[in-house]
């Protein structure tokens, strides 16, 4: 059946994870968690989707992984290659970079910073994880081999080795790697669809595709188990795993509830225990890329579009309505915002009480932005919206909707977008947020959500965008110089910008030069990637 054009949220590459408030959403991209980041990508696009080689053969040599490392020995140095004299010629000339050096390499890329204070990087061979508060770091692994992607999810890190694609079906698959600094480096034993994973917010247990046939790669089994890949429960037999045809996500906090969706079309939609791995069935017929969740509830949608509300352990679904187009739970699970297919947009309480109309459009069309987490502000009072413009041609309207104002018109942020980050600080005060079209990068501005009003300057060309912590403080990178073709990873111009936006007059203030950032757990530091000399990876405290 016709599916309506939508906007997926994703983490943003190099970010920290468990960046506060972060969306970021592209057409036609899909996610893992909003908490993960992928190593050597940019915002818009996956950079390992068309890089992966051409061929069936599966090769898992054998890993010398999980080692400490000496500090200053020549892996810790960055040598993938020739080690600190391959770095030093291969680095810019210009004042040595503010800070800490992690880790020396002229080839290191950021993966991301962990929420128990790992920078995690790679050099496209072999994976490192360094305390941020400096000391001997870890080898996770030194054999990514072809067309690797490292993410970050909370204190747990994914990778997949030797990602492979089936030439006559263009399925990719891969070996799974996972490491945390509490279990360890652990590979599963045979193949899985590349990008098909979930980790538990406390890190505990993970979800993955496994079983794959590497002469076709369309059938696969659907697998949870701990981080340490140990007694691997299946929860899933023989499922088609077209894009956007397998749901895997975590809801709540701690080891959290599982939900596993299947179904090329629709099909059913598990919650399934960590602890057990018992599996209940929530409904035999949802569509796996229209579910959201929260720790209480489910919202789905149907092959006959009716929105329903569903108890996280099982029950009798609760109607919201009819004709959705898509729709989101509140944090709390006690409403649901949702758009319906002639572009009106509601709420309704969960327990299928009458829903109101927000903003009245029949021609809008108006469709919730989140997709798995992100949307609301963080005290739900706001929603990001998008109105689909493909008649139009192409693009989509991004809009602020005031989850408790009746028959409003929305604050229209940005007209004509294909993908966007927004960033909430934590207090709901500010929203920062750019745009871009045909890949071209737009403005970043930052407003108070109930007026609208514009704070502090504007930024062309903003990206790499993020809120430092539980402040008021935004990080982002603008373009080194404005001399044509200039390039961050070839100048000493700091790029780097932080803004306290809670200041009598905001101000950006520059910090560092750099081509990728990410942010400690605590907001209080910057970890940076420069190819000023010496190069590498660096720590700086936030200004």
């Amino acid at each position: 059946m016709p599916r309506p054009h939508l906007l997926f949220v994703f983490a943003a590459p190099a970010l920290v994870s468990g960046a506060l408030g972060l969306l970021v959403a592209c057409s036609g991209s899909s996610s893992p968690q909003s908490s993960a980041s992928e190593a050597g990508s940019d915002a818009a696009s996956d950079a390992t989707a068309d890089a992966s080689p051409d061929v069936t053969e599966d090769v898992s040599p054998e890993a010398s992984s999980g080692d400490a490392l000496a500090e200053g020995s020549a892996l810790d140095a960055g040598a993938s290659d020739g080690g600190g004299d391959e770095a030093a010629a291969s680095c810019v000339d210009g004042a040595t970079p503010p800070g800490t050096l992690l880790v020396a390499s002229a080839t290191a890329q950021l993966a991301g910073v962990t929420s128990d204070g790992y920078v995690i990087t790679s050099d496209g061979a072999t994976v490192l994880a360094t305390p941020l508060a400096g000391g001997a770091a870890t080898m996770v692994t030194n054999h990514l081999g072809a067309s690797p992607t490292v993410w970050v999810f909370g204190n747990t890190v994914v990778m997949w080795l030797d990602v492979m694609r089936v030439p006559s079906t263009g399925r990719q698959y891969s070996i799974l790697g996972v490491w945390s600094a509490a279990n360890g480096y652990h590979e599963t034993p045979g193949p899985g669809v590349f990008q098909d994973v979930a980790v538990s917010p406390d890190g505990s247990s993970i979800l993955y595709t496994a079983g794959i046939s590497t002469s076709d790669g369309r059938f696969g089994n659907v697998v949870g188990s701990s981080t340490t890949l140990a007694s691997p429960a299946t929860l899933a037999t023989n499922v088609y795993l077209d894009p956007g045809a397998v749901l895997l996500t975590y809801v709540g906090s701690g080891p959290g509830t599982a939900l596993v969706g299947t179904g090329t079309g629709t099909g059913p939609l598990l919650s399934v225990d960590p602890a057990t791995w018992k599996t209940t069935l929530l409904s035999s017929s949802v569509v796996p890329y229209l579910t959201t969740g929260v720790a209480t509830a489910v919202f789905t949608v149907d092959d006959n579009y009716v929105g329903s509300v569903i108890p996280i352990g099982g029950g009798t679904p609760v109607p919201i309505d009819t004709h959705v187009y898509w729709g989101l739970l509140s944090a709390d699970g006690s409403q649901v915002g949702y758009a319906l297919q002639n572009g009106t947009f509601k709420r309704a309480p969960s327990d299928g009480g009458a829903g109101v109309t927000l903003v009245a459009s029949p021609d809008a069309g108006l469709g919730v932005s989140g997709y798995f987490t992100g949307g609301y502000s963080p005290d739900g009072r706001y929603l990001l919206t998008f109105r689909n413009l493909n008649s139009q041609g192409g693009g989509s309207d991004l809009y602020l909707v005031d989850m408790t104002v009746a028959n409003q018109t929305p604050l229209l942020l940005d007209p004509q977008t294909n993908g966007w980050v927004g960033a909430w600080t934590a207090d709901s005060a500010y929203l920062a947020f750019w745009t871009q079209f045909e890949g071209v990068s737009g403005t970043l501005n930052v407003v108070r959500p109930g007026s609208g009003a514009q704070v502090g300057a504007t930024f062309p060309n903003a990206s790499n965008m993020f809120p430092l912590g539980s402040t008021d403080t935004i990080a982002f990178s603008v373009p080194a110089s404005s001399d044509a073709g200039s390039d961050a990873a070839t100048t000493t111009t700091p790029n780097l910008q932080v803004e306290d936006l809670s200041a009598a007059t905001p101000t950006a203030t520059p910090v560092v030069s750099g081509t990728s950032f990410g942010e400690s757990p605590d907001g209080k530091s910057i970890v940076y990637v420069t190819a000023v000399c010496p190069p590498g990876v660096y720590v700086v405290p936030v200004p």
